[in-house]
């Protein structure tokens, strides 16, 4: 009988060791057996609602920053709205294929690697400040003619104003050509791209994978519990961005400058770090 196969989770078993491997807690061959408590639909359930919170999160943290982003690194709104809906593109053209993989394979596996995608995300959204850094270039102006050039210029000359070198003027800065940081932006869209990946797993394995592991009566209340603390993540989300950002980029350097000045730069990578 042992010998017979075994179907587990959409896929094929072919004996009792197999099918441990596939239903067991643990990397790889490492699976101790003080581990195995965690072993059950509840634990399950409890990982991916911690994840989906985390993913409601990284996306209102984003929007309630887009303008700080913007003004940091010198790109208009067209480029945010590309930004925000890049984790969509994401989910509309791998979904299916997603989909192809979760009944071929293992599926809790998948899911894993789905939430590494997720966090290693939010590394690539913050990773910018690591290679171009606080923008104290910003601290040169005086802060009368910044306001002056707010008040007088557009949004898209706005921010080519504030990333102009510190001895330009304000004219040529305005009548220039733009100094979007085009590396910057194309971390952002990346990080955007892998979310999706990782909501993606998410919605498109989880589910599906605790209502086959639960009974049909605990089944809706789990969905129900997990989908009930997704709504958690962008409230958190809004007041994790509040905090940041009346840090200056760089938390541990004193700008001189308030947290109201049109100057200042809040520390909107660490909101994706936390």
């Amino acid at each position: 009988m042992s010998n017979l196969n075994k179907i587990s989770n959409g896929y094929a078993i072919e004996d009792e060791d197999d099918e441990e491997l596939h239903t067991s807690c643990g990397i790889g061959s490492w699976r101790p057996q003080w581990l195995q408590w965690l072993a059950n639909p509840f634990f399950f359930m409890v990982n991916i609602s911690i994840v989906g919170v985390l993913l409601g999160q990284s996306g209102s943290v984003y929007y309630s920053q887009s303008s700080t982003i913007e003004k940091r690194f010198g790109f208009d709104s067209k480029l945010t709205g590309l930004i925000m809906i890049m984790d969509n593109f994401a989910e509309i053209g791998l979904n299916p294929f997603i989909s192809y993989l979760a009944v071929r394979y293992n599926r809790a596996r998948l899911i894993a690697i789905g939430q590494v995608l997720a966090a290693l995300s939010c590394f690539i959204t913050a990773s910018p400040y690591l290679f171009y850094g606080p923008a104290t270039h910003l601290l040169t102006e005086t802060d009368t003619s910044f306001k002056s050039a707010l008040k007088s210029l557009d949004n898209k000359t706005a921010n080519n104003f504030e990333l102009c070198s510190a001895d330009g003027r304000l004219e040529d800065c305005s009548e220039g050509p733009s100094v979007t940081v085009w590396p910057a932006v194309a971390l952002l869209l990346l990080g955007s791209f892998v979310r999706g990946l990782g909501y993606t797993s998410l919605v498109v394995i989880g589910l599906p994978y605790l209502d086959d592991n639960t009974s049909k009566k605990k089944s809706p209340f789990y969905i129900s519990i997990l989908m009930s603390l997704r709504l958690i993540g962008p409230a958190s989300g809004f007041m994790i961005t509040a905090f940041c950002l009346r840090m200056y980029e760089n938390p541990f350097m004193d700008p001189g400058i308030k947290h109201t000045d049109p100057r200042f730069v809040g520390a909107w990578w660490l909101a994706f770090v936390v």
